[in-house]
């Protein structure tokens, strides 16, 4: 599927949801793991086997820290072994600081795994304001060596129109439907 003569680097999620599972296979101990932007909806089977601490800006179940990742963390330096993210950053005004904050509190050796678009509709909840390039998603993350770096396609034609209530995510149609390019930008880092 990779082109060798393309700057597009092509990843899937499983090779991302993989590393996060060979760190749980391969440390012994609890393994703790920070969910940045958690939401609403349970943290995804993938997680499981790890002490998960989730943050969101709007609290809306009982296990969740309310704060604003775009603020200093209220985590002492190196705390934990995964950070993780998905479809968080582009909703962030301050990104460079959340990636910031991110490697800080991630220990040494731990990873930081986010999930981000690089071509996607416009979807306030409750803004929208970036869009990723591989490198420029990496580029959040001081101290860390990049192990995964690129885009997952497998949703790339896909015909959105919008999926808020309220509409304010719909799109213009045309004769080939709504939105259908859809990048998503794929990120697994190792702290140094």
């Amino acid at each position: 599927m990779d082109n060798p003569n393309s700057r597009y680097k092509i990843v899937t999620i499983q090779q991302l949801q993989k590393f996060i599972l060979d760190y749980r296979e391969n440390h012994s101990g609890e393994l703790t793991l920070l969910h940045v932007g958690a939401g609403p909806k349970p943290d995804p089977k993938l997680l499981d086997g790890y002490k998960v601490t989730r943050t969101d800006l709007h609290v809306q179940t009982h296990n969740t820290i309310k704060m604003d990742v775009c603020e200093p963390f209220p985590f002492k330096d190196e705390s934990f072994d995964v950070i993780y993210s998905n479809n968080v950053f582009e909703h962030l005004h301050y990104p460079w600081i959340t990636g910031s904050e991110c490697s800080r509190v991630c220990k040494s050796g731990g990873l930081n795994v986010h999930l981000a678009p690089f071509s996607w509709r416009y979807h306030p909840v409750p803004e929208d304001y970036f869009r990723y390039s591989h490198v420029g998603f990496v580029s959040l993350f001081p101290n860390s060596k990049t192990l995964l770096s690129g885009y997952d396609l497998s949703i790339r034609r896909k015909d959105v129109r919008g999926i808020y209530e309220n509409k304010s995510d719909a799109v213009p149609l045309d004769d080939l439907g709504g939105w259908r390019e859809h990048w998503e930008t794929l990120v697994v880092l190792r702290k140094i």
